[in-house]
C-alpha cells in the first residue's frame, strides 16, 4: 500500500514544506521545500524577503506621520514619523508594520480589483489619535506599488447639555439631535441627547465648526430656532465641556395657563361679568381672551357655566389673579 503524507507552514520570510511518501515495497521518500521571493523594499531601499510571491501580486508603500503643522502634507523636520503602525485592509489586520521613518511597504495585496486600506487604529499609540484620510481605495497592479500617506492629527472633543425653557425653569431634555458641521456644510457628525440631555461629541479633527441643534427636529416639533455657535478645535486636541443649549418650550401663541374666574347659570351672565372684570382690572385682564365651558350636569341640577381667562404665559400671573378675585369677591 502506497501512503504520502506533507506539511506546510509559513514563517513570514520562506514557505516551508516537508512531504514523504512510502511504497508498498519498503522504499520512501521524503523531501523539503522552501518557497520565498526577495526584491527591494520600497520602504526603505534595502533588501526585501517574503514568503509569497510578491511579482504577480499588488505592493503599496505607505508613509504614517504626526502631521505637527497641520496642514496635511508631510514636512520633513517639522512632522514626526510614526513606527510600528499596522495597516487594514477590509476586514483584515495586515501584519507589516511602519519603519522608523514612518513607511510600511506592504504586498501580496489584490490587483485589478478595488482595495481599502487604512491605519489599524488601534495601533496609534494615542487612542485619541485619528489619521487622514480614515481610509483609501486603490486599484494596483502587478510590477505598479500605490503610494500614499496617513497625516495622523490630535482629536478634540464637545459636550454639554440640552435644556427645555419651560413656563417654570428649564429642565434637562433628551433625544435632542446635535450636528457637527463644517465650513463646506456637511454634517460631520451627529449625536442625540441622553435622558440627562447630556450629549458628547469626540474624535472631532482639527478645524472650525459650527455647532447647531438641528434645524429639521425643531421644526417638526414647532419649537424655535437655536443660534448655532462656531467652534474651534485646536491642533493638540482642544476639548470644549459646557457648551449647553436652551430650548424655548414656550410658544408665543400658546395657552399655557388658564384661570376658572367664577360660574354663572348662563352665558349671558358670564359674559356681563368679563366685560366687568375687563373694566375694572385692565392691567390683568385687558390683553387676556375668555372662555365659556359648560360644566357637566347632574340630573335634577340648573346648568353651571364656568368662565375662563386664558392666554397667561406665566404660572405666577395666574395664581396673582387667583388671590385677587378672591381677595376682592371671595370664593364665587
Amino acid at each position: 500500500m502506497d501512503a504520502s503524507l506533507g506539511a506546510n507552514t509559513d514563517l513570514e520570510y520562506v514557505a516551508v514544506g516537508l512531504s514523504g511518501e512510502y511504497s508498498d515495497d519498503n522504499s520512501y521518500s521524503s523531501a523539503l521545500s522552501l518557497t520565498y521571493s526577495w526584491g527591494k523594499d520600497a520602504a526603505d531601499g534595502g533588501l526585501r524577503v517574503a514568503s509569497k510571491p510578491t511579482a504577480e501580486r499588488g505592493t503599496m508603500t505607505a508613509r504614517v506621520y504626526r502631521d505637527w503643522d497641520g496642514d496635511g502634507v508631510y514636512t520633513e523636520g517639522v512632522d514626526e514619523p510614526l513606527k510600528g503602525v499596522k495597516f487594514r485592509s477590509g476586514c483584515l489586520t495586515l501584519k507589516e508594520k511602519t519603519n522608523k521613518e514612518g513607511l510600511g511597504f506592504l504586498t501580496s495585496l489584490d490587483t485589478f480589483a478595488p482595495v481599502n486600506f487604512q491605519v489599524d487604529q488601534a495601533s496609534l499609540e494615542d487612542p485619541f489619535w485619528i489619521a487622514s484620510p480614515e481610509g483609501v481605495e486603490v486599484t494596483l497592479r502587478p510590477g505598479a506599488p500605490g503610494r500614499v500617506d496617513f497625516a495622523v492629527v490630535s482629536t478634540g472633543e464637545i459636550d454639554g447639555v440640552i435644556y427645555r425653557q419651560g413656563n417654570e425653569g428649564t429642565d434637562p431634555t433628551g433625544e435632542v439631535i446635535v450636528q457637527l458641521v463644517n465650513n463646506k456644510g456637511d454634517i460631520i457628525k451627529e449625536v442625540e441627547s441622553q435622558y440627562d440631555g447630556f450629549y458628547l461629541i469626540d474624535f472631532i479633527a482639527p478645524g472650525t465648526y459650527t455647532l447647531r441643534v438641528e434645524p429639521e427636529q425643531l421644526a417638526r416639533l414647532e419649537l424655535p430656532d437655536v443660534d448655532p455657535r462656531s467652534i474651534k478645535i485646536g491642533k493638540d486636541g482642544t476639548i470644549l465641556n459646557g457648551e449647553d443649549f436652551i430650548i424655548d418650550g414656550v410658544k408665543s401663541d400658546a395657552e399655557n395657563y388658564r384661570v376658572r374666574l367664577a360660574s354663572f347659570s348662563s352665558r349671558e351672565e358670564a359674559e356681563d361679568a368679563w366685560v366687568k372684570l375687563q373694566d375694572e382690572f385692565p392691567q390683568m385682564f385687558a390683553d387676556k381672551e375668555s372662555e365659556y365651558i359648560a360644566d357637566k350636569v347632574e340630573a335634577g341640577n340648573l346648568p353651571v357655566i364656568g368662565l375662563y381667562a386664558l392666554n397667561f404665559n406665566q404660572r405666577v400671573d395666574a395664581e396673582n389673579a387667583c388671590v385677587e378675585l378672591k381677595a376682592k369677591y371671595g370664593n364665587t
